[in-house]
């Protein structure tokens, strides 16, 4: 709970990010409405993060938020919110600030990748399936071979002819999904890091993307 004592802080997972949600208590669930019943009306959770996946959320006596976040690149770290403010029944944080750096120097200098997102038109009419994709060490931004040589001097040619391999990630659960977090025993970079494209699709089911995707045809792409 907020210090407000009207408003509650939940994570939940969307679209491929475990992110911290908030939302006021509907007037329905006070003692008040236990007398004078009427329509419900649900709240829509606001998110106040968008990337990475949160965990431990705690609300602090100071109007503060304190909880751990991980990403594909690096493990949870300690992280604050504050400059809360609030507008039409929503918490606004203005600043979220890293206050660990847990396996910075441990990482430092492995060039792991962030992932990229991208969607596509699923099997299931009018519904996206989302995936990522991880580019392995080596690979220039530009889509060719980084140039590793001294002297810079390395033929272009050669470059746009490398190939690559690639390995197609399948996760399990059934019902779960690949998101942006750290993992010590499913991590795309372990891939990435030995020089292969990876592919990690979400496919209709994943947890995050609506349930009535499960009741549907899950594990449909």
């Amino acid at each position: 709970f907020a210090n407000d004592g009207d408003t509650v802080f939940v994570t939940a997972s969307e679209h491929a990010y475990a992110k911290v949600f908030s939302f006021t208590i509907p007037d329905f669930v006070t003692s008040e409405a236990v007398s004078k019943p009427k329509q419900p009306k649900f709240p829509t959770p606001k998110a106040i993060t968008h990337s990475g996946s949160v965990h431990g959320v705690q609300a602090l006596h100071n109007g503060k938020l304190v909880f751990s976040r991980s990403s594909y690149s690096g493990p949870n770290n300690v992280y604050l919110a504050s400059g809360a403010s609030k507008a039409d029944g929503d918490i606004n944080f203005t600043r979220v600030e890293r206050i660990t750096q847990f396996g910075v120097k441990e990482l430092k200098g492995k060039s792991l990748d962030h992932g990229e997102q991208f969607w596509f038109k699923g099997a299931e009419k009018g519904r996206d399936v989302q995936g990522w994709v991880f580019k392995p060490h080596g690979y220039g931004s530009s889509g060719d071979v980084a140039d590793d040589s001294a002297d810079g001097t390395k033929d272009i040619d050669d470059k746009k002819k490398k190939k690559w391999p690639a390995v197609f990630l399948i996760h399990g659960g059934p019902q779960g999904a690949w998101e942006d977090g750290w993992s010590t025993r499913w991590n795309p970079n372990v891939f990435a890091q030995q020089g292969y494209f990876v592919i990690a699709v979400n496919p209709t089911g994943s947890t995050g993307f609506g349930q009535g995707k499960w009741s549907l045809r899950p594990h449909v792409l």
